[in-house]
This record gives C-alpha cells, structure tokens and sequence, in this order.
C-alpha cells in the first residue's frame, strides 16, 4: 500500500505561517514613517512583500526560502 501525503494541509503549513507571521510582526513597528529613511523603508517594503507571498510556489514547507532580512532589524539578526 502506497501512502500518499498531501503537502498542502493546513496543518502542513502552520508553522511557516506562524514564522512569516512572527517575522512580519517584528517589522510592524518599523513601519512608522519617523523610524526609516527613504531607502530602507524600501528594503523594508520588499522584505515584508517577500514574507507576504510565502509559501506561493513551494511544494512542500521544506521547500520554503526565507527572504534575507534587513540588516538594520536588530530584532531578525539571531532569527
């Protein structure tokens, strides 16, 4: 008997989402306009947008590639 495992249940996929979810919420309080200058509110945008399409094209929660956070986010460094 083959026993076929479907990788895309939910509970598959909890834990990324539980990380991207940390992730985004550590970068929450960067968002404020006063924190960031121009170009790292940038870099910050397109890791957060990065976070936001996971686990789009993954097969399997293995598979998943964490974007490199900013350096200036302290709180990502040890992650």
């Amino acid at each position: 008997m083959k026993i076929v495992i479907n990788k895309r249940t939910p509970a598959h996929w909890a834990p990324v989402r539980a990380e991207r979810d940390r992730l985004l919420a550590v970068t929450d309080a960067y968002m404020a306009a006063d924190r960031l200058d121009g170009d790292q509110a940038e870099v910050l945008a397109q890791y957060r947008r990065a976070l936001r399409d996971l686990p789009q094209g993954c097969e399997a929660a293995t598979d998943v590639v964490w974007p490199a956070p900013p350096p200036f986010i302290r709180e990502l460094q040890s992650t």
